[in-house]
């Protein structure tokens, strides 16, 4: 059986064959990826990623009301940063392992996704975040694949990821099936702001905020992503109508033949 093989492009690749090189040799440092993305590594682990396609940590942990500003400057420029998020912002430890996870998986998805610059590393101290959570590279690729592939299966059609989010104005329908999220977004959605845009202000990550859009778009509940009419000729388009009007001129029903019923009666009537 032949099998389609998905062709990665060249960048991407490159990011992930070094991501895997570095884990495998148990590196620790960080893993650049343009001006605004990088891989936090602790011996060979990943310890953090951040992409600036993504709301950061502390945007999802102040949005949420869990940590205020100050608290998190101080978590960040201490030498125990879990504790001090756990004690000031009211963190439970598995509270901030779940953000952490959620902002990894973001950021991660992200930058393994869409093309990139070549990727650079530097050996150096590991990420103020390390003791918190980690996660091996293989498993931040499997789950950016799966996410790519989820994404798909939601829309197709007219690209609406980037485009800014423009909700329909009226609505052929009375009731509405929306998640939380998906509610939130038709609510701030302006038609300026991108499906990016709107996780930075809701406090939401990326990929929540895209699938939730892209399920609007298949819903039908999104301006952008109407698919065009199609142009029809004006010689097709009269040759449409003048087969529509000949079929309305032909009669429904034909004249009744009543020899024919005669026959059908008299065969009933030799069966009973």
């Amino acid at each position: 059986m032949n099998r389609t093989v998905a062709r990665i492009p060249a960048r991407i690749s490159a990011l992930r064959s070094e991501l895997l090189r570095l884990t495998a040799d148990g590196a620790t440092g960080t893993l650049r990826v343009g001006v605004d993305g990088a891989v936090h590594l602790n011996e060979g682990a990943v310890s953090f990623v951040e992409c600036g396609r993504c709301p950061p940590l502390k945007v999802l942990l102040t949005v949420a009301g869990k940590v205020e500003d100050e608290c998190w400057d101080r978590a960040q420029n201490g030498g125990e940063p879990g504790p001090i998020l756990i004690q000031d912002g009211l963190l439970t430890p598995t509270e901030l392992e779940m953000f952490v996870l959620l902002s990894v998986y973001d950021a991660g998805f992200a930058l393994l996704s869409a093309p990139a610059a070549m990727p650079k590393f530097t050996a150096q101290a590991p990420h103020w975040l390390a003791p918190v959570w980690r996660t091996t590279a293989e498993r931040l690729i499997a789950e950016s694949d799966r996410r790519a592939g989820a994404l798909d299966m939601l829309w197709s059609g007219p690209p609406v990821d980037e485009e800014p989010v423009t909700p329909l104005r009226r609505m052929d329908r009375q009731r509405l099936a929306l998640t939380g999220l998906q509610a939130e977004i038709l609510l701030n959605a302006d038609g300026r702001r991108t499906p990016a845009a709107l996780a930075r202000d809701l406090g939401r990550t990326r990929y929540g905020c895209l699938a939730a859009v892209r399920g609007l778009a298949a819903a039908g509940l999104l301006e952008n992503a109407r698919a065009p009419e199609p142009v029809i000729p004006l010689r097709t388009r009269a040759a449409r109508t003048a087969t529509q009007l000949n079929r309305r001129s032909t009669p429904l029903w034909t004249e009744i033949d009543e020899d024919l019923l005669t026959r059908l009666h008299h065969g009933l009537s030799d069966l009973t």
